[in-house]
């Protein structure tokens, strides 16, 4: 279903959409301050105009009747909202005082169009008069059925549906909806209004959770439909984070989904669009460890990830049925000390990064402290510090189980190597890959360093030639290293010794 799509056709896909779809606006703060005003004379009296005209895209029609919104800041950072509707010519306009840092008007979609908006993020002027022109998209619909764990319809289910991925929406579960609606008899319902992109959608009803939502791409104006939500009984889950000795632990972060959840998605009869597990839940413990696991599926088996900076991480399951969970975190292994130079001058700012079978990463403090918390024992972990004008330090392995926390990290000054590349008739080599051979880091017996060569962590050892020929490599340690320079296709071309830090290198390329 794609094409242009007539003012006079809104109503009736109003009207033709069941599950009473409507749009979700942000309500107004209570201590919202008032921007919008009426006065004759908006320049005399310091105010200025906002107008904003609404026209469908593909005929040039005016939307009447439809929601424009104006986001507002003010010099404390206090925000605003002020909405208006659109007359029968598709426009609309904002008085705002003069000063007023606006953010951004948006158009509300319909469910025929998709929304629209426009980023301003700068303050009017007295008797500024800015006009906006939105043309609209025809939107998206989505339609389909909800059931139960035994096939039947769920009629009365409320049906939220987001702007997004859903890998964006487990990291944000509590982000509010985009679109709502509410299934009629038979259990369907239908959602309009989408923009082309990415959606996720999924049903909510009480004692029930939806194990099967849906997701994926949607194209401008198609319709996806015949899709089945399923919900199952769920039951509330209360835990309990707790330290070795009882004490509880405020602001653990608990993450709990089901298993296998990241890697599952079952295809649809659409191309792009997919069934997804039910959704991930992430909260923290509160100041007496208690925390909440809201609508667990009773019949699934969850795992279960509390983390927090002074303790280890913690992984679990979450049997089904259960009502209760405690979780018993050990004290993490410390790591910390001063990164400092040649002379014990502390190091600001320096970049820490761990690296192993867990990876952290950290800039040291003004006066160059860092502390790594909550570890826990790893045989390979290496520690990686750098500091733009030094060469890297790699600590391998480290103990973390002897809780180092006094470390002195010297940096010693990093050196360069400047040069040109030529062929034998003195030609300029250009866009040549020169890289330093990577040193060995040693290590015990049959261990391998965890990841890259730190050199390449912190993209060290490597670069290109220019029109001129010319390169130069910064921060490597002082002392004899090996150049290669490589053409784009991985080839060979030459191998050089030089001493860095030494006086300009000319490569000559034979």
């Amino acid at each position: 279903m794609k094409g242009p799509i007539s003012s006079s056709l809104l109503l009736l896909v109003a009207l033709s959409c069941g599950g009473e779809a409507k749009v979700v606006t942000p309500t107004e703060p209570a201590s919202t301050k008032e921007v919008a005003t009426i006065d004759p004379n908006p320049a005399a009296a310091g105010m200025a105009w906002l107008r904003a005209k609404v026209l469908l895209d593909a005929t040039g029609e005016p939307i009447p009747g439809i929601q424009v919104r104006l986001l507002w800041k003010d010099d404390l950072n206090d925000v605003g909202r002020v909405f208006e509707t659109t007359d029968s010519d598709g426009k609309c306009s904002f008085e705002v005082q003069a000063g007023t840092f606006v953010q951004s008007l948006a158009v509300a979609p319909t469910p025929s169009t998709a929304p629209n908006s426009t980023v301003i993020k700068k303050p009017v002027l007295a008797g500024a008069d800015m006009e906006f022109e939105f043309r609209l998209q025809p939107g998206g619909v989505v339609a389909g059925q909800v059931l139960d764990s035994t096939g039947q319809p769920v009629v009365g289910a409320d049906i939220h549906l987001w702007f997004k991925k859903r890998e964006t929406l487990a990291q944000k579960p509590e982000s509010s909806a985009d679109l709502l609606a509410t299934t009629h008899e038979g259990g369907t319902f239908t959602l309009g209004g989408i923009p082309e992109g990415n959606f996720i959608v999924e049903a909510k009803f009480d004692g029930k959770v939806c194990v099967q939502r849906v997701g994926g791409e949607i194209g401008v104006g198609q319709v996806l439909d015949g899709f089945e939500l399923l919900l199952e009984p769920a039951n509330q889950v209360s835990g309990l984070a707790l330290g070795e000795s009882g004490e509880p632990i405020e602001a653990a972060l608990v993450i709990a989904g089901m298993v296998g959840r990241h890697a599952r998605r079952d295809s649809t009869h659409h191309d792009q669009v997919y069934y997804f597990p039910v959704r991930q839940q992430v909260g923290y413990s509160n100041a007496d460890g208690s925390f909440q696991l809201n609508s667990v599926p009773m019949s699934q088996v969850w795992a279960v990830e509390a983390k927090h900076l002074d303790y280890q991480p913690l992984r679990t399951r979450l049997m089904p049925g259960a009502g209760s969970l405690d979780l018993e975190m050990t004290r993490g292994y410390r790591l910390g000390g001063i990164v400092h130079d040649t002379n014990g001058n502390p190091i600001p700012k320096a970049y820490l990064r761990l690296r192993g079978e867990q990876e952290r990463e950290r800039r040291a403090q003004r006066n160059g402290k860092f502390q790594f918390k909550g570890l826990f024992a790893d045989i390979e972990a290496a520690l990686l510090v750098y500091s733009p004008g030094f060469a890297v330090q790699t600590l391998w392995p480290v103990d973390l189980e002897a809780g180092q926390e006094e470390m002195q990290v010297e940096l010693k000054p990093g050196s360069l190597v400047v040069g040109n590349i030529f062929d034998g008739s003195g030609a300029p080599l250009q866009d040549l890959r020169i890289e330093v051979v990577l040193p060995d880091l040693g290590g015990p017996e049959g261990l391998e360093f965890p990841g890259n060569h730190p050199w390449r962590e912190f993209g060290l050892g490597v670069t290109q030639s220019g029109p001129d020929g010319s390169f130069f490599l910064s921060d490597l340690p002082s002392g004899p290293q090996t150049l290669r320079a490589y053409r784009a296709d991985g080839s060979l071309v030459s191998e050089i010794e030089v001493l860095a830090g030494d006086e300009t290198v000319s490569w000559e390329v034979k």
